[in-house]
């Protein structure tokens, strides 16, 4: 519980950002790993992982999101981050897609 504060601190600063802008920056720097949620199974928000796992090298899982139940201020922070990552997912694949590059995240 000691990282708490700041997980919720960095998790609040993540959902504020725009994760359109983000994703573009990811992928300026040919960045393309896209952003997972914490848990077993690891989430992949906007990707269809239902037939698979994905496999936590071929995402980035995201700060803080394996403590998303340490406080209430955590917890309400969940549906943000959840989005925040599903839109900048949509970002990379929709990148990676123009330009018919084949992601593989599943075992």
């Amino acid at each position: 519980m000691a990282q708490c504060p700041d997980d919720v601190e960095f998790l609040a600063q993540l959902v504020a950002r725009d994760p359109v802008a983000q994703a573009q920056l990811s992928t300026a720097r040919d960045d393309y790993q896209l952003l997972a949620i914490a848990g077993t199974p690891v989430r992949v928000p906007g990707v269809d992982t239902a037939r698979c796992t994905a496999r936590r090298e071929r995402v980035r899982v995201i700060q803080g999101t394996a403590n998303l139940a340490c406080s209430p201020e955590a917890a309400n922070l969940q549906a943000g981050v959840v989005e925040f990552a599903r839109r900048y997912n949509q970002v990379i694949k929709t990148h990676l897609d123009a330009r018919d590059v084949r992601y593989a995240i599943c075992r």
